[in-house]
């Protein structure tokens, strides 16, 4: 899979002049700094493809001499623009900082090259997160029945875009429009109309992904970022992160929505809206995992579970309960959540 569009000729063409100079100077930086941009434009068109992005991939598909790639590859890696993966018996290189290339003078991108990015960013999320550890941990289907129904809810809103969409690019799109199209879908393209072409802006993963990311992305701020590197490394060379864990962006963000986007809240206010964050997110567990307890209880468990089911799930619980109590949250109820905790252990131990 590629991003279109990336790549120019005149890439191409810079590629091209880096390889006839022997050595760079003062008066060839301005060339290097091309090429630069050509291979980060590169490895960005072609980064879910591995096999084009090892310093072979690379020099063969970008047309850069061997050596040239492999130095310019360690620079980038060196100053963190990049980062390395395993690629079989090679390694491929991912652009881990576009935000750093940018604010080096290495990268410069137009509107429709950043929608591009943002789309296919997350793209990339979504093909990861099936494959990270947590996904990949065995656990039971029993969300609440809002749940369900906005999902369904999502999934109209996502036909109607992709109809909307083919309203404005019948040429384009693959999506058979049918004969009769309600008022909301036209209604709807004539907006897309007003807010421009949406070429890239409709379907699911813009329209949802893209705004819910940004809202759970929080930078580190400047203070807490010179605190950890007193305190955890005082004295050396390190790197603060950049942002704070995704968990703490959608704990941030629930807290938002529970004071109700008051901006101005008091440290009472915000401590309060924590812990009835923590406890919402008791009660939603509580709700997802008593099924699976009482199923069991009454010897009639989900097909295909396993002692690993079990045991996640009562992982989850018991570390929901506690990060609860940290915050202040009831007790009674955190004891609840660790009860049902104990009771899916008990379980577990049972199918030994």
């Amino acid at each position: 899979m590629s991003t279109p569009g990336l790549l120019r000729q005149r890439d191409y063409e810079a590629v091209k002049e880096y390889n006839a100079i022997s050595k760079v100077s003062a008066a060839t930086v301005h060339v290097e700094r091309r090429a630069i941009e050509a291979l980060l434009r590169y490895l960005l068109e072609h980064r879910l493809d591995t096999g084009r992005t090892t310093i072979r991939g690379l020099s063969r598909g970008l047309g850069l001499s061997y050596s040239k790639a492999r130095r310019l590859l360690t620079k980038l890696v060196e100053e963190g623009i990049l980062m390395t993966q395993p690629a079989g018996k090679s390694t491929s290189y991912l652009v881990s900082d576009a935000e750093g290339a940018i604010r080096r003078g290495y990268l410069s991108l137009d509107a429709r090259e950043v929608q591009l990015l943002a789309v296919l960013s997350m793209a990339i999320e979504t093909i990861g997160a099936s494959r990270s550890p947590l996904i990949a941990m065995p656990k039971i289907s029993g969300p609440a029945p809002f749940y369900y129904i906005g999902g369904v809810k999502l999934s109209e809103a996502w036909s109607r875009s992709l109809m909307a969409y083919s309203l404005l690019h019948p040429d384009k799109s693959e999506f058979e429009v049918p004969t009769e199209v309600s008022s909301d879908v036209k209604r709807l393209a004539e907006l897309y109309r007003v807010w421009g072409d949406p070429t890239v802006a409709f379907g699911e993963i813009p329209l949802i992904s893209l705004p819910l990311y940004r809202t759970i992305l929080v930078p580190v701020m400047e203070e807490t970022r010179r605190k950890a590197k007193r305190e955890v490394a005082p004295g050396k060379e390190v790197r603060p992160p950049e942002y704070v864990p995704l968990a703490y962006g959608v704990l941030l963000r629930d807290l938002f929505f529970e004071l109700d986007g008051k901006l101005d809240a008091t440290e009472e206010e915000v401590e309060e809206g924590l812990r009835r964050v923590a406890e919402k997110q008791l009660r939603l567990l509580i709700h997802i995992e008593s099924p699976l307890v009482e199923a069991v209880i009454r010897g009639e468990p989900p097909k295909g579970i396993t002692k690993e089911t079990l045991l996640f799930e009562a992982s989850v619980l018991k570390f929901a309960s506690l990060f609860a109590l940290n915050l202040g949250a009831d007790e009674e109820l955190a004891m609840e959540v660790k009860e049902l905790s104990d009771a899916l252990v008990r379980m577990a131990e049972a199918m030994d």
